[in-house]
């Protein structure tokens, strides 16, 4: 492929995947409008927990263990590697199916399990349970998404998997459009079953040529089998561990009052907007150089993780600080409209809060999880993200006590917090800093220190006077400029280095 192909492809990929998101986002807002923070958009969000759990664990595994494997093996006998591909292949398929059966008959206890605030009432709990039933082949059709998508990634075939969810989300929108008034939150789970079909539909043209066979020949390859799971356990196990604490937090909202699971889901989904569009695309930049220098030179590897570390930090800094300050005027322009009341966007500016306070680590976090997989230390993040876990859902627990569904968001938060300290701490153990670095790392933590405390002051001491304006959307606009402004400002005076760098990794991935 030609350097001008290359480009021209990233570039629609790039597109595709921003429309894809932005149409998330907006299905979201959808949701808000015609359900607001109601009982029903609750039982909606804790039906979709269980397809996404399934997924979570069997799509892990083929994006980070079947799909490298599958290349490498390639280059020694193609015909080879389509068939232990197919095998595998089979397994994952195998697997989401009987889970899902099982999951289907036994509903109603999976439902009590995951929402037991909603068996208090019965017309709740039939609901949970229709819903959770009608969305659980989604499991199913996305595992074979995601063994499309990385067959067609694999070779080099990006347009198809990237254009994944746009259709999604097209189909959930219009479902919640068309079919809420004739057939109420029915009609949403239904578009979403749908949807989730359509991410594999969408890619099956693409896969001409490159289709994977059903093979039960488990035996043959049962050697190839083992080394898959053994390497790629510790990743899975991480990454559900993420998807309960989810969980957990819903678990424990469904004790509160009516809307406080779905409050939370909006807040999250408010957050992820940056992280996913802006922060991961730093974080996707900056993790083939830490792969090449933690194989070639583990001094170029410490700087390396530092230096993503303190750009990231560093554009997550004033973002965070805007979305703390202005919290309830963001979510009143993303939601507030249809049967989503003033009183919804209270509440759901109240979790958003405590969410945003965690965005710093939460990106951090991401970022560090990918440094420990450079390294080839996937042991590290399993232990770290089941530590996490747990302390998630004790502090999510204590903290509701006092600050309803506030405190499960503070709880989440924390827990990035000390998943991200844990990290460091061991990343420093790990690669053997030496103490000059330490020192010079240290007075670099203390600059974002200055920068926080200086820049929220200054915010909370004009917030005031923007209130005067009387317009929520010109507010977050000058509040924005403001502390962008002093950001930089500041980062200039404090001979912030990694500023330039900063600027550097935004300008190739948005202007190459």
């Amino acid at each position: 492929m030609s350097s001008k192909s290359l480009i021209k492809s990233v570039g629609i990929v790039t597109l595709a995947t921003v429309i894809g998101k932005l149409l998330g986002f907006g299905r979201e807002t959808f949701m808000a409008a015609f359900f607001g923070t109601s009982y029903e958009a609750d039982i909606y969000y804790v039906a979709s927990v269980i397809p996404n759990i399934l997924f979570a664990a069997i799509g892990m595994a083929i994006t980070t263990g079947m799909v490298p494997l599958y290349i490498e093996n390639r280059k020694k006998s193609p015909e080879l590697a389509n068939e232990q591909a197919s095998v595998i292949a089979t397994l994952f398929l195998l697997f989401s199916v009987i889970v899902t059966v099982i999951c289907f008959i036994f509903a109603p206890q999976l439902v009590s399990l995951v929402a037991p605030g909603f068996t208090d009432n019965p017309d709740h709990m039939d609901l949970a349970i229709n819903l959770t039933r009608i969305m659980l082949p989604i499991s199913v059709f996305l595992v074979l998404s995601s063994l499309a998508q990385g067959i067609l990634n694999a070779n080099k075939k990006f347009l198809a998997p990237a254009l994944v969810t746009i259709p999604n989300n097209l189909i959930i929108i219009l479902s919640i459009v068309f079919f809420t008034s004739t057939y109420g939150i029915y009609g949403v789970t239904i578009g979403t079953l749908i949807g989730g079909v359509s991410q594999y539909l969408i890619q099956y043209p693409s896969l001409k040529g490159n289709r994977l066979k059903i093979n039960f020949n488990f035996r043959k390859h049962k050697e190839y089998i083992k080394k898959n799971v053994k390497l790629f356990l510790p990743i899975i196990i991480a990454g559900v561990s993420v998807q309960f604490i989810e969980v957990f937090n819903r678990i424990f909202a469904s004790s509160l009052d009516e809307g406080s699971i779905s409050a939370l889901n909006y807040s999250m989904k408010l957050l992820y907007l940056p992280l996913s569009v802006l922060l991961m695309s730093i974080i996707t930049v900056l993790f083939p150089n830490l792969v090449e220098s933690a194989k070639e030179d583990l001094n170029q590897f410490i700087s390396n993780v530092w230096r993503g570390f303190m750009a990231l930090s560093l554009v997550t800094i004033p973002i965070a600080i805007v979305m703390i300050i202005d919290a309830e005027n963001l979510v009143s322009i993303v939601f507030e409209r249809g049967v989503f009341t003033h009183d919804d966007t209270v509440k759901t500016a109240y979790s958003f809060v405590f969410y945003s306070a965690g965005l710093i680590f939460i990106a951090t976090r991401e970022y560090l999880v990918r440094c420990f997989l450079a390294l080839d230390k996937s042991r590290i993040i399993m232990y770290t993200s089941l530590f996490a876990m747990v302390f998630n859902i004790i502090a999510s627990y204590i903290l509701l006590q006092y600050l309803d569904h506030g405190g499960i968001a503070l709880g989440t938060s924390l827990s990035f917090v000390l998943q991200t300290v844990v990290f460091l701490i061991l990343l420093k153990n790990t690669l053997k800093v030496e103490k000059n670095k330490l020192k010079e790392y240290g007075r670099d933590i203390l600059k974002l220190f200055i920068l926080i405390i200086v820049l929220f002051i200054i915010g909370l001491s004009i917030k005031p006077l923007l209130n005067m304006i009387n317009n929520s959307l010109f507010e977050v606009i000058i509040l924005t400029f403001i502390i962008f402004g002093l950001f930089t400002l500041l980062a200039i005076l404090l001979k912030i280095n990694e500023l330039i760098f900063m600027a550097n990794i935004l300008r190739r991935k948005f202007l190459k």
